[in-house]
């Protein structure tokens, strides 16, 4: 695998002497992840009747499997909604907000539908889970994972972030935005994201990321939280985010991110800004995992209505999607 000489040398000074290690690991291959669907059997059950050899549990998420199978999608226990497929990393962003059944939780971002399918699991039947997506293509790939999953109370909306904070002001217990990104921490899975890679790149998507955050921030509800994701290496667009995040909106404040199972702070000296050692790095020498950010954002206070009735004019928006 080439990677662009920009990115290398990005990463080098970032990681510093874990830089070698990290550029092993793309040598290695990736990690094969299934998650099982706990609203349609019993994470016990499928053990028994798991048709791949299972590599071991994934730590940091609860169901989570290592599986040796490539193409886990083609079993019949697929087509039944048995299990999700999801790159091991992935699994760790909707855990951190500890979904409980009976919530009210938005995915601003959510096809095709891992974090969705995964919230679903601790709502367990109870609450609401509103997955949204801009795009009409994704949003219908994400409908046909919802339904897969046999997951009842969830709506799919295929609107813009701004124009969803009009209807859900201070609404959501909690709030996923797993935010569209360049994908550096994919380049072994995603190939158009590696030959699309550029500087130029990074900063449009922070443009887009710091956009979608401000939406989130409207609907989430005092006392609740927001996890921020992407799956890429640029602080561009984690910490410079957070930290800008954290500046004009007084109202939240980050949680801290426990630091187990190789996962280590964020890059907080890089904006001189010790609360980001709060958020979390997720590198692929360090785990059985890609490259992937989580910041958890507690809100303090903040404006709460009942959900508006609107009439939303609706026009052409291009989102870049991961």
């Amino acid at each position: 695998m080439k990677l662009p000489d920009r990115f290398l040398d990005r990463m080098k000074f970032l990681l510093k002497d874990e830089f070698e290690a990290f550029l092993g690991s793309y040598k290695e291959d990736r990690y094969q992840g299934i998650r099982v669907n706990t609203l349609k059997i019993d994470y016990e059950e499928f053990f028994k009747i798991c048709p791949f050899e299972i590599k071991g549990e994934v730590p940091w998420a609860k169901n989570g499997l290592y599986i040796s199978e490539e193409k886990p999608g083609r079993h019949p226990y697929h087509a039944a909604g048995l299990y999700y497929i999801q790159e091991p990393s992935a699994m760790s962003v909707t855990p951190q907000l500890n979904i409980k059944p009976g919530e009210r939780v938005l995915d601003l971002c959510a096809s095709p539908g891992g974090k969705s399918t995964q919230a679903a699991c601790y709502l367990n039947g109870e609450g609401l889970l509103v997955s949204n997506e801009i795009k009409l293509k994704r949003a219908q790939i994400l409908v046909q994972n919802i339904e897969r999953m046999g997951i009842k109370n969830a709506i799919v909306t295929n609107n813009s972030p701004e124009e969803l904070e009009k209807v859900f002001v201070g609404y959501f217990d909690k709030v996923i935005v797993d935010a569209p990104c360049s994908g550096e921490g994919m380049f072994k899975k995603d190939k158009d994201a590696l030959n699309q890679w550029s500087e130029e790149n990074v900063l449009g998507y922070q443009s887009m990321q710091r956009e979608i955050l401000k939406s989130a921030a409207k609907m989430v509800k005092p006392g609740g939280l927001i996890i921020y994701s992407t799956c890429t290496f640029s602080v561009e667009e984690n910490e410079f985010i957070v930290d800008e995040f954290l500046k004009k909106h007084e109202e939240f404040e980050l949680i801290n991110i426990e630091k187990n199972y190789g996962f280590r702070e964020g890059f907080f000296e890089i904006l001189d800004n010790e609360e980001l050692k709060k958020t979390a790095r997720l590198f692929p020498h360090r785990l059985k995992g890609e490259g992937h950010f989580l910041a958890l954002f507690y809100k303090k206070d903040g404006e709460v209505k009942s959900p508006q009735r609107i009439k939303i004019q609706y026009k052409k928006a291009e989102y870049i999607g991961l």
